[in-house]
This record gives structure tokens, C-alpha cells and sequence, in this order.
């Protein structure tokens, strides 16, 4: 009986929480909104508590123990691997922000007067704030989808994005590794269209704020359900199959933040072949040097990952929908 409570208290675990820390953490940014504090700080403090929320849960409740930083078998290494993580959440992802100032308004009129020659410019006005802010989460999705499957399938954008699937763990801090013309590129298409439809900038930060608790919350070396949650969202169970090593299961679960679009192209997949084993990274497997992740990708020749053969290819147990 006691070991029948403990499954059913560990199952209860882990189909709430990926939509506890979600709401949460939405509900304490609109806590502070009633409160007049301002969207900069409230974004920096949501940020910051469910990489700090989540880390803990790593330690607690791990997918693998083996993910976490190693400091008892490897002080060193464990050290470096935390201080190279903690620079790219801090230092380099913030690259992209300073470079988005001066790029998007060059190109933020062009995507409004397209809106507007199409008829869709202001068309999501009348709605209300929720159903406006599902639609712009369902729009910017689609275009970081497709945008995201061009960067498995171009030599050019996968050169940039490895460095996003280089680490052999994944986890809270993990979900930072990426190089900063890899997230100026997913920004700006994912952008675009919301300037098209005339999103108010209110709607755009609670979006923005979803998605990066959702992202974030991905990637993290939690054990956890999918569940009804994962129909719509990403979580850490689906997404670590599109971190496989294996290419052909890398080009699935290209959601990070939704999974709507990989159910409805069929590019879903709920498990890897490995299972609870399974192997995140690029071949050849192994840490790399900053400069390998930050400066080779601007000179070195385009390398697209080869085409896996016909015969190899995954079999989709998320049907269309």
C-alpha cells in the first residue's frame, strides 16, 4: 500500500510539475504587474526563479544524476562546465538583445506594411488579451518551428545552432548555449509576423514570458510526464529526444517552447529508441572550446548533417491534428 501511494505521489509529481512552474511563475509576474513594477525587472526575476526553482528540482528529482555537474567525482571540470554556462546565461545570450535594437526597426515597417496590404495589420485587436496572446504564441511558434527545422537542414544555420546541441547533459542552464546569431535569426522570424498582425507590446511581453519559462523549463534534467500539458507545450521528456545524438531523432520535437506544430506536421516523436539511456549531443561527442562554439561557426565551411537513409527514418507516434 505505501510503496502504491509513493507511485502514485511520484506520477502526480511528475504530470504537475512542468504546468506548476508555468503558472507560477505567471501568476507572480501578474502579481507584480498589479503592483506597477515594471516589465525589465519583472522579466529579470521570472527568468531567474525557474532556473533557480528548476535547479533545485535537478538535484531533487533528476532524469539522470549522472546530467548534473559532477563536483564530487570531478571538482574541476564540474567547475568549468558550470562557470561555461553561467557565461552564456549571463554574457553571451545577451548579445542578440543589443543587436535587435538596430536591426529590427529597419525592418519591423516593412512587416507592418505587409500586414496591412494583406488585411491582417490589427486584425487580433478585438480579442481579448488572452486569446490575443495564445494566437501570437501560436503564430511565433510556427515561424521559430520552420526557422528551427531550416537550422537541422542548412549547412549555413547548422553551423551556428551545433552550438546549441554540442553538450553531452541537458538542464535549466543548458537551455542558454547558444550562439548569439543563432537567436538573432529565431528572434527576427519569429518577430516579423507578430509586427505584421500589429501585436500590442503588452500582449508581446506576456508572450515572450511564456515562452521562456516553457523553454527554459524544456530543457531541464527533471524527470516528468508529458501529459495533457505536453499536447501543447514543450517539457523536458519530449524535448531531450530532439538533443539525441541519433540524427534521425534530433529532427523531431523541433518545439522548445510548443509541440502543437510538430503534432500537426508530424514531426513528433514521445521517446527516444534509448529510452531513459538515451545520448544528448553531436558527434563527435565531447566538450568544446568557446572558441569552437563561438568563433569557428563565422569562418569555418558550411557542414550539413548527413541525410539519414529512408529506411531509418523514425516512426511518428503523434499523429496530425
Amino acid at each position: 500500500m505505501k510503496e502504491k501511494l509513493q507511485s502514485l505521489g511520484r506520477a502526480a509529481f511528475e504530470h504537475a510539475f512542468c504546468p506548476l512552474v508555468l503558472a507560477g511563475c505567471v501568476a507572480a509576474t501578474w502579481y507584480a504587474r498589479r503592483h506597477g513594477i515594471g516589465w525589465m525587472k519583472v522579466l529579470f526575476f521570472s527568468s531567474a526563479a525557474p532556473i533557480l526553482i528548476l535547479t533545485v528540482f535537478e538535484l531533487l528529482h533528476p532524469y539522470r544524476r549522472d546530467w548534473n555537474h559532477p563536483f564530487r567525482a570531478d571538482p574541476r571540470g564540474a567547475a568549468r562546465e558550470l562557470g561555461k554556462d553561467l557565461l552564456f546565461m549571463v554574457v553571451i545570450t545577451r548579445i542578440h538583445s543589443f543587436l535587435l535594437p538596430t536591426i529590427l526597426p529597419r525592418l519591423v515597417p516593412h512587416a507592418k506594411a505587409i500586414g496591412r496590404a494583406i488585411g491582417v495589420h490589427g486584425a487580433i485587436a478585438a480579442y481579448h488579451p488572452a486569446i490575443r496572446i495564445g494566437i501570437i504564441l501560436l503564430v511565433g511558434e510556427l515561424f521559430w518551428y520552420w526557422g528551427h527545422r531550416l537550422q537541422h537542414h542548412s549547412g549555413l544555420f547548422w553551423r551556428f545552432h551545433a552550438t546549441h546541441h554540442h553538450p553531452e547533459r541537458l538542464s535549466a542552464l543548458k537551455s542558454a548555449r547558444n550562439h548569439p546569431a543563432d537567436m538573432l535569426f529565431l528572434s527576427v522570424i519569429g518577430y516579423l509576423p507578430l509586427a505584421a498582425l500589429g501585436a500590442r507590446g503588452n500582449d508581446l511581453m506576456w508572450a515572450a514570458l511564456i515562452q521562456s519559462i516553457v523553454n527554459v523549463t524544456s530543457h531541464a534534467n527533471v524527470r516528468v510526464r508529458g501529459g495533457i500539458y505536453g499536447w501543447i507545450f514543450a517539457t523536458p521528456d519530449y524535448h531531450r529526444v530532439h538533443h539525441s545524438s541519433v540524427l534521425e531523432e534530433s529532427r523531431t520535437n523541433y518545439g522548445c517552447r510548443l509541440l502543437v506544430w510538430d503534432r500537426f506536421f508530424g514531426t513528433f516523436r514521445e521517446r527516444a529508441a534509448a529510452g531513459d539511456r538515451i545520448v544528448v549531443g553531436v558527434e563527435p561527442l565531447g566538450e568544446r572550446s568557446l572558441k569552437a562554439d563561438l568563433i569557428d561557426p563565422l569562418y569555418r565551411p558550411a557542414v550539413t548533417p548527413p541525410e539519414p537513409p529512408p529506411a531509418a527514418a523514425p516512426s511518428r507516434s503523434g499523429a496530425a491534428c
